[in-house]
């Protein structure tokens, strides 16, 4: 219950309560439990919350894709075309010529475009 006499309904899963196993009760379940106690009765059990998949770390990828670089060097998607086309990088692209398709650039040409354009202190 809050400061001001109004309880606040649970929303989402907040990331503690996923961490320590226990979810805040649903709406269902607190109308539930309320029934429950006016007539005397146990409330029902919080429901336990589904393990936690810690993502798997990626091995070192061969290819990227321009989002996967947008967010590497935290810059818009066509800031990554104009800096792949100036630095004439080679892209494999999986549609025919001016189609919208997946392009994957080797890892290596990301290296050397990220390494001209480090500057020295």
């Amino acid at each position: 219950m809050a400061a001001n006499g109004i309880e606040l309904l649970p929303t989402s899963e907040p990331s503690a309560a996923r961490k320590s196993g226990v979810l805040p009760p649903s709406y269902h379940s607190v109308f539930e439990a309320r029934k429950a106690l006016k007539l005397g009765k146990t409330p029902p059990a919080e429901r336990p919350a589904s393990p936690a998949m810690p993502a798997p770390a990626p091995a070192h990828k061969h290819f990227l894709t321009i989002p996967e670089i947008a967010e590497r060097w935290r810059i818009a998607r066509p800031t990554v075309y104009d800096r792949l086309r100036a630095a004439g990088a080679k892209v494999l692209d999986f549609n025919p010529r001016g189609g919208r398709g997946r392009k994957i650039i080797p890892f290596g040409v990301v290296l050397e475009i990220e390494n001209r354009r480090l500057k020295r202190l």
